[in-house]
């Protein structure tokens, strides 16, 4: 789910880990905090839209399964309640880029709406394919709105 990667990117970003260090199996401290950091934000930004499951699933070279991202989402938020001197100062830069960050609504809803369709209507194979299908074409819509913003800030500033 293109919104669910952006938030993996933002991660990555603020902590200044690969994002390819964070897919993977290594339980180095900074990479497991990246990962809990994108479990917190992607639960709390987009207002429990995608289960623990679909949250957990983003991650490319992933077993997580929703427990474990409950326990990253519990983790961040003793995080935040205590301060933590190493990682708030990640924390609170994620939640400030992530409130910079124009996850737009129309398209979460349709990312939603559609896997809770195919699931109800399809077979786990059929149900797979049909989502790779979709996270490419949602993708590039993603891409085009991206461009034409850039397109449109060009034109004002000249």
């Amino acid at each position: 789910m293109i919104a669910l990667e952006n938030m993996l990117k933002i991660a990555s970003e603020c902590i200044g880990i690969p994002l390819e260090a964070i897919n993977s199996t290594c339980r180095k401290n900074e990479l497991v905090i990246a990962r809990y950091m994108y479990y917190y934000f992607s639960r709390e930004t987009f207002n429990n839209a995608f289960s623990f499951s679909a949250i957990g699933s983003e991650l490319y070279n992933s077993n997580n399964d929703h427990t474990t991202v409950i326990h990253g989402i519990k983790t961040i938020k003793n995080l935040i309640e205590t301060k933590d001197k190493k990682y708030y100062p990640y924390i609170s830069l994620m939640e400030k880029m992530v409130k910079q960050t124009d996850f737009s609504k129309k398209l979460i809803d349709a990312e939603v709406k559609i896997e809770r369709i195919l699931i109800e209507e399809m077979s786990s194979s059929e149900l797979h394919a049909m989502i790779i299908i979709l996270r490419k074409k949602l993708k590039k819509v993603k891409n085009l709105i991206k461009e034409k913003r850039n397109d449109k800030q060009c034109e004002e500033a000249a």
